[in-house]
């Protein structure tokens, strides 16, 4: 029981997500170099910005992988910004559930051995 627990505690903290996006205007100052999430019709993609110029910007999607798109394309921006809440209280809310449930479960199993 005890490792199912740290399990799910260790697993929960693994894949916690400490960032953001919040919608921006397309014609605001976009950084090179920071991330972003676009969207071209129904589509998202989660990008690094390497160039912008009037009617283009050119983005690294992967690795390797550079792609240009014409900025009148673009339906949404979104910039990426750390989530200090995502990152303290998630992890501590996990552990609040799973703490209460494990004392649920002792206390049930304790409740069983004395009737």
């Amino acid at each position: 029981m005890r490792k199912s627990i740290i399990y799910i505690l260790l697993l929960s903290f693994l894949l916690q997500s400490c960032y953001s996006y919040r919608l921006i205007d397309k014609d605001s100052e976009l950084a090179v170099g920071k991330k972003y999430k676009i969207q071209q019709s129904n589509d998202y993609e989660k990008v690094r910005l390497l160039s912008v110029s009037d009617s283009t910007i050119t983005v690294n999607k992967s690795k390797n992988s550079q792609k240009t798109i014409a900025v009148k394309d673009i339906t949404k921006i979104k910039k990426r910004h750390f989530s200090v809440i995502k990152t303290a209280l998630l992890p501590v809310g996990i552990l609040v559930v799973v703490a209460g449930l494990a004392t649920i479960i002792v206390i049930s199993n304790s409740n069983s051995i004395y009737k």
